[in-house]
This record gives structure tokens, C-alpha cells and sequence, in this order.
């Protein structure tokens, strides 16, 4: 209940700043040149910002999911995300999709797999090996799958809530392994 309430706050703040955002074009170039300039991309002074998408997720998870499937999924975007931009930079030779490289993409699915093996293994929920392997792969494969065809549908919204859900189908058919 509380991480509903503070997942849901914090999507509310971002869901009023972008309005805030459209309402005032002066607001909108303050946000996106002064106080996250930084860290902002181009295409996000006039779009939904990266932010509100992953607040959305966070709380849609949150809400929706059990906890450690929406914390698979959100821990995916976390590492294997970057892995895949850094992989995909340094080694990206060959293009599949739009700007995305199948190096990339390999980075991405490895570090998934890695990621949640340690995590599922750390939080010692008492998941067999087996539900761990089958959970990790199925969520690294689709989460990847995610990540490379991300469009409209922004990834930071889209790998915590297809990991979620890919993660509490898998965790409920392993329940017995």
C-alpha cells in the first residue's frame, strides 16, 4: 500500500509537470534546458518525457503486478538497458532494427539473464533453480524483444511492464518446480 501511494504521487507530479509543460511553452523550455538539460533528449522538449513513462509503469506495476515481478521488470530497465546502449555503441556492427544493433540487443539479453538470476537468487523467496532459469530467460527474451522494437511506446514504460508480466506468468506456472 505505501508503494502504491508513493509510486502514485510520483506519477501524478510527472503527469502534471508534462501538462504543466504543454500549458506553458516558458515552463517547458525552463524544464528542458535548465533543470534537466543535462539529462534530457532532444525529442523530449516537445513529447512525453522519459520520466513520466517509467513513473507510469512503476505505478500501472506497482498496482497491477506482484512485487517481485514488477521489481524483475524495473530492475531489467535498470542494468540491461544501459548494457544494451553501451554494447551497442562500442560494437554495433550490425544493424536489425532501425538504429538498433544486434550487439546491442545480445548485451541487453545477457545482462537481463545475469541480472535476474542474482536477483531472484538474492531475495531468497524460495525459487527453485528451475522456475529462477525458465523466469530469467523468458523475461530477458521478451524484455529484449521490447527494448528493440520500442517506438511510440516508449522502453522506459514498456520493459518494467512487459518484464512484470512476464515474470508473474512464469513465477505462478514455476510455483510448483
Amino acid at each position: 500500500t505505501g508503494m502504491l501511494w508513493v509510486s502514485g504521487g510520483f506519477a501524478a507530479a510527472a503527469v502534471l509537470v508534462e501538462i504543466s509543460r504543454r500549458l506553458s511553452p516558458a515552463l517547458n523550455r525552463e524544464f528542458c534546458d535548465r533543470i534537466f538539460g543535462a539529462i534530457s533528449r532532444p525529442h523530449e522538449t516537445h513529447n512525453i518525457t522519459s520520466a513520466t513513462w517509467y513513473a507510469l509503469a512503476l505505478f500501472l506495476g506497482v498496482w497491477l503486478l506482484p512485487q517481485h515481478a514488477i521489481e524483475a521488470g524495473t530492475i531489467v530497465l535498470g542494468v540491461a538497458d544501459p548494457a544494451a546502449s553501451i554494447a551497442g555503441k562500442a560494437w554495433g556492427k550490425t544493424k536489425i532494427y532501425r538504429d538498433k544493433s544486434l550487439e546491442g540487443s545480445l548485451g541487453f539479453f545477457f545482462a537481463a539473464i545475469v541480472t535476474l538470476v542474482v536477483f531472484f537468487s538474492v531475495i531468497s523467496a524460495g525459487y527453485s533453480a528451475l522456475a529462477i532459469g525458465i523466469t530469467a530467460v523468458s523475461v530477458a527474451a521478451f524484455t529484449t524483444l521490447a527494448e528493440l522494437f520500442a517506438g511510440r511506446i516508449e522502453d522506459n514504460f514498456s520493459i518494467p511492464i512487459v518484464g512484470g508480466v512476464v515474470a508473474a506468468v512464469c513465477l505462478s506456472l514455476t510455483a510448483g518446480l
